[in-house]
């Protein structure tokens, strides 16, 4: 049985490494010939095919979870993961339709292509955002739920996580690790929000609030309410208006 399962798993690699080097491979041909439309539909399939094998192998992932995970830990609409692989397959259905028409579309469709490529790129700024809204309010909606409890702690450490761009300019968030007791029991847990700039230092004494049920799950703040409200303005609401007002003027 465990050779069967090896073999299978050899199979699916060999054809998933042979699928990659032929897409690959007709995507930089395609490219040298100059045939914008094939390479689109290529690059498109590999963006589709790519997205939805991830997606398969996250339902099964699911699948394995347990009953106890699933009812003790915070609700989960959507994961970061599941949120690339809907883009994938969004990003990979956009190209392939737009090789399409390059390809094999009339002199008036094609026109029309470069207007519908703006639209799609306006719409996936949609998608990210509401991806983003189903991965935050969940988790918002469980914290204020749940974690009710305060507690007085105290700042044990800070850390410090550190992001670079594509310029390689770090960025560094700060975020407080806690020290506190609850139900005769001592906890030590780091906030789950940084911030840009060093607000705790060690020895300092805050209030925090708590899941009685869970204590080593703490509250966010209200700081997740405001980023999860910018970052939903500037990802659903300005390209719903800029949408808009290129449809109201006929653009």
């Amino acid at each position: 049985m465990e050779d069967e399962e090896r073999n299978n798993s050899l199979f699916k690699t060999v054809i998933a490494v042979l699928w990659a080097v032929v897409s690959i491979g007709l995507l930089i041909v395609f490219s040298n010939m100059g045939q914008m439309g094939l390479s689109l539909i290529c690059l498109g399939q590999f963006f589709l095919v790519f997205g939805c094998a991830i997606t398969y192998k996250l339902k099964k992932d699911y699948d394995a979870i347990n009953e106890y995970v699933r009812e003790n830990a915070p609700p989960k609409l959507m994961t970061p993961t599941t949120m690339i692989c809907i883009i994938f397959d969004y990003v990979g259905l956009v190209l392939f339709v737009t090789g399409c028409v390059l390809q094999f579309g009339s002199n008036n469709t094609k026109n029309q292509s470069e207007k519908l490529l703006v639209i799609a790129a306006l719409l996936l700024f949609v998608m990210v955002g509401v991806c983003f809204l189903l991965i935050r309010v969940p988790k918002m909606i469980y914290a204020h739920k749940h974690m009710t409890e305060e507690v007085e702690a105290r700042v044990v450490s800070v850390y410090a996580d550190y992001s670079y761009d594509a310029d390689g300019v770090s960025t560094i968030y700060y975020s407080p690790v806690w020290e506190y007791t609850y139900n005769g029991k001592k906890y030590v847990q780091r906030h789950p929000v940084g911030s840009g700039s060093c607000k705790y230092h060690m020895g300092d004494i805050g209030k925090i609030k708590i899941n009685p049920d869970q204590p080593d799950q703490i509250h966010p703040g209200h700081w997740g309410i405001l980023i999860t409200g910018i970052i939903a303005f500037n990802f659903i609401v300005m390209p719903l208006w800029v949408l808009v007002m290129m449809l109201l003027n006929n653009w």
